[in-house]
């Protein structure tokens, strides 16, 4: 938003609307998680987190020699690229939710 509009409340309203749905996106991420059965998902997101707070100012810092403006549409290219992959593990579980479960040799026996 501050790349689009100027000013103080632009950004202020920015940082609430976009840091406001860390928690939320967190919560879902975890949940996501566990129900694809996926281990240590707290540990892979918190590493995926750490990157991204290491990673985002050595991509932002050549993007600033005339003001913040190019470094926040790469920023707002990022959340867009995460905003359309972020609905391929549902489908891959959705899918593998279709497909019976494997059964092993003894359990077709019974």
């Amino acid at each position: 938003m501050p790349a689009l509009v100027g000013g103080t409340p632009a950004v202020l309203i920015a940082v609430v609307l976009f840091g406001g749905t860390f928690p939320g996106i967190v919560a879902t991420a975890l949940k996501i998680g566990a129900d694809l059965g996926f281990p240590r998902a707290a540990a892979v997101l918190t590493t995926g987190y750490s990157a991204g707070q290491v990673l985002g100012p050595l991509i932002a810092t050549p993007l600033l020699h005339n003001g913040y403006h190019q470094a926040l549409l790469a920023a707002a290219a990022i959340v867009l690229l995460a905003a359309v992959t972020a609905p391929a593990p549902l489908s891959r579980h959705r899918a593998a939710a279709r497909k019976p479960p494997r059964r092993t040799p003894a359990e077709l026996v019974e």
